[in-house]
């Protein structure tokens, strides 16, 4: 997942392509739920995939707890990855009460633990309230997911890079530092994993009480004192079933349940919720931004086109390329989708064409504020899914009539 981040990354900022690292981040769906439930519309450059990434994590939460940020979270890999290397050059790190980990060089006593856990539920109401608020996604150079895999996103300050080192930092003196205390999305996951139906069970007959289990835990969860781990901060990462030396003592399954699941149906679990969530979010369609132009004046003979636009990537960018069709004879409406980069155009085709429309779309654009027109701010890329490039020329008739 970090090497198919990164390469997503890579080819928007070279411009190879039009999709963007956060197109796929569930927590854009947390950010754009208000404005969905109160406008009917997505904020910023949230789209389908985000929210449709959220349901299906948090669905995913109920069945299998955290799983989705042992398996397939960028950050988490990249902080056990870090906390690894920090345990080898370390040696032999110690928890409370005398119990080695297995990443990183400290853990917190329980208490404060605890008490520090509290602090992504604060980070995920500020970060809730103030994108409710400005319908921008604030949080974005904040986030290390954003920071690491944007390449220099929309946003991201030459402070972010500051904050991601001092996020390695702290990945390297506490096992998974980010996801513990701070990052919002883990905020959000935890109710439902708590109540997650699958866990990993203890065979008290069995148990050695080697306390290997507890060792390797990332979480410092006491798995070697449970006959269940009910803790929402389980993973499912199953490194402590791996590390047991008993076999038989630890094994995956539903609560109060006598089967045990095979270790492979939890990663499973993880690529059909996250394979259903990209599916659902091609299955529907929300506007960023509609605008209808003087519908009485173009009641002639209606046609539609889709474009694909580089620079329509948001909700403010779809505002400007929707002025672009101010007081353009026969355009009727215009409504986008920034998340996709498309825009939807309804014309009279009678009165104006597509090649006009796209000279419209490509020509220079009058900024308000400075009064100034900029050239090269759009580009269509595809027309009704052929690319520029492939397409025929078309004249007025052409277009879907209605």
């Amino acid at each position: 997942m970090v090497v198919a981040a990164a390469a997503t990354g890579y080819r928007f900022m070279a411009g190879l392509s039009l999709t963007s690292v956060e197109r796929y981040c569930p927590m854009g769906g947390l950010a754009t739920s208000y404005s969905l439930a109160t406008e009917g519309r997505f904020s910023c450059a949230t789209g389908e995939l985000n929210f449709a990434m959220l349901l299906a994590l948090l669905l995913l939460a109920v069945v299998a707890r955290k799983a989705f940020c042992s398996w397939l979270c960028p950050v988490g890999t990249v902080s056990e990855l870090l906390g690894a290397v920090s345990a080898w050059f370390s040696g032999r790190s110690r928890r409370p009460g005398g119990v080695r980990g297995a990443l990183g060089c400290y853990t917190p006593p329980p208490q404060v633990d605890g008490w520090l856990r509290l602090l992504r539920v604060i980070v995920l109401a500020v970060v809730l309230a103030a994108t409710f608020r400005t319908a921008e996604l604030v949080f974005r150079p904040f986030c290390p997911y954003y920071v690491m895999f944007s390449f220099h996103g929309h946003e991201v300050q030459m402070w972010s890079y500051g904050l991601l080192a001092v996020f390695a930092a702290g990945v390297l003196l506490v096992p998974f530092v980010w996801c513990r205390y701070l990052c919002p999305l883990g905020g959000a996951l935890w109710p439902f994993a708590r109540v997650g139906l699958l866990r990993v069970r203890r065979n008290v007959a069995v148990c050695t009480e080697c306390r290997k289990c507890d060792r390797v835990c990332g979480h410092s969860l006491s798995v070697s004192t449970a006959t269940e781990v009910r803790s929402g901060e389980c993973t499912l990462c199953l490194e402590c079933v791996e590390a047991c030396p008993a076999r038989g003592a630890l094994a995956v399954g539903a609560a109060r349940s006598g089967r045990a699941l095979p270790p492979w149906a939890v990663p499973a679990l993880v690529v059909a919720a996250v394979a259903g969530g990209v599916l659902a979010g091609n299955l529907f369609a929300v506007p960023s931004f509609a605008r209808e132009y003087d519908v009485a004046e173009n009641a002639g003979r209606p046609a539609e086109v889709r474009f694909v636009v580089r620079g329509v990537r948001c909700v403010d960018t779809a505002k400007l390329a929707a002025t672009v069709f101010d007081g353009a004879p026969g355009v009727v409406s215009f409504v986008a989708y920034a998340s996709r980069s498309e825009v939807l155009v309804t014309y009279d085709a009678s009165r104006t064409d597509v090649q006009t429309l796209i000279r419209r779309i490509q020509g220079p654009v009058y900024m308000e504020q400075n009064g100034e027109f900029v050239f090269n701010v759009f580009e269509v890329v595809s027309i009704d899914g052929v690319a520029v490039d492939d397409s025929p020329d078309r004249d007025g008739k052409e277009g879907r009539e209605r």
